[in-house]
């Protein structure tokens, strides 16, 4: 065997092994707050094998706060711990809350959607319009809006 073909069953095989996604990091956020949406899959041509995202925000949907405790489900029996309400944007906002892992819930349409993630609060000023609570197919997703200079 060559060295080419060596380092090609290297490359092949590296390649097949997965590569872990840090999806704590990405479920960490500065700010307790953010627009919630309702996000849909639209077809952009007549065959169907083309589509776009379109958003549109929840209005006046209650998102509620509940502790979460080691990998615990959502959201138990418990009380939430703190309640907002989404304005005619989809934004809301909670405040002085203690940093920790929380579960997000929201109800819509009688269907809950949780989702875990974790305050660390952030030393830089953050907008909360960056933060999108997306309900896409059925699951409620963590989305940021980056912007590139």
């Amino acid at each position: 065997m060559t060295w080419q073909s060596i380092l090609l069953v290297g490359s092949l095989l590296f390649a097949s092994v997965p590569q872990a996604v840090d999806t704590k990091k990405w479920k960490t956020v500065g700010r307790m707050c953010g627009k919630l949406e309702w996000v849909e899959e639209v077809p952009v041509n007549r065959k169907g094998t083309e589509f776009q995202e379109k958003s549109r925000p929840l209005k006046k949907v209650e998102i509620r706060l509940y502790r979460r405790e080691n990998e615990s489900s959502c959201c138990g029996t418990g009380l939430p711990i703190a309640r907002a309400v989404t304005n005619g944007r989809g934004e809301f906002n909670f405040e002085n809350l203690v940093p920790g892992s929380y579960w997000v819930m929201v109800e819509v349409d009688g269907k809950q959607y949780s989702l875990a993630i974790k305050y660390v609060p952030s030393k830089v000023e953050l907008s909360c319009s960056d933060l999108l609570y997306d309900i896409i197919n059925g699951e409620l997703q963590l989305r940021r809006v980056i912007q590139v200079d």
